[in-house]
């Protein structure tokens, strides 16, 4: 019996009605068709999905994924091209496996209606090398977010303000630097023994 290695990349394309009656359809409905919707929140850990301009094929590169990540509930659109990025080999190749069984495309629009729009979903898996990568900018950005700010007079304030996403100007305006100072101090919260800036979600 010959084997067929999965690919690396699938593309599924999907139709949906869009008459103000009809029900709204996300990348939850995607994944509901593509047989993952009971996996309830542990499919945040094993597939990352994503979005771009509809003409852009290709899934963004590592770098730029967290640019491109996109909630489970946002609207399909024509638009958008989505992507689905996977980070468990079985589950990618059950998920393909099951694709292919529905010709790689899934369409929710009745014979007889009229209005409708269509996206396409790249489902894709990362390799080796790019799994390891991923596990090592999360490892950098998650230590970058603990890091300790300097506790030392204008270069303290100043890297908050950076953190807190003050206009360059501002630090530049000598008049107001006492009442930022102030306000950073009354808003430090303790972290493991040091002090962070308290930033609102």
């Amino acid at each position: 019996m010959a084997f067929n290695p999965v690919p690396a990349q699938l593309t599924v394309h999907v139709r949906w009605p869009t008459h103000p009656d009809d029900a709204e359809f996300t990348l939850d409905s995607v994944v509901a068709g593509l047989g993952m919707s009971d996996m309830d929140c542990d499919i945040n850990s094993l597939v990352i999905p994503a979005s771009t301009p509809s003409h852009r094929v290709l899934t963004p590169p590592l770098e730029l994924l967290p640019n491109s990540w996109v909630p489970w509930d946002t609207s399909l659109s024509e638009s958008r091209r989505f992507h689905l990025v996977f980070l468990d080999r079985q589950l990618y190749a059950d998920t393909v496996e099951l694709a292919n069984t529905i010709q790689a495309t899934m369409d929710w629009v009745p014979t007889a209606c009229a209005e409708w729009s269509h996206t396409y979903i790249e489902l894709t898996l990362l390799n080796h090398a790019e799994m390891v990568e991923l596990q090592e900018l999360s490892f950098e950005a998650f230590q970058q977010s603990w890091l300790p700010l300097p506790e030392t007079d204008l270069d303290y304030y100043f890297s908050s303000y950076a953190r807190l996403g003050i206009h360059e100007d501002m630090l530049k305006d000598e008049v107001r630097t006492g009442s930022y100072m102030e306000a950073i101090d009354s808003s430090q919260v303790d972290v493991d023994g040091g002090k962070q800036p308290r930033i609102s979600c």
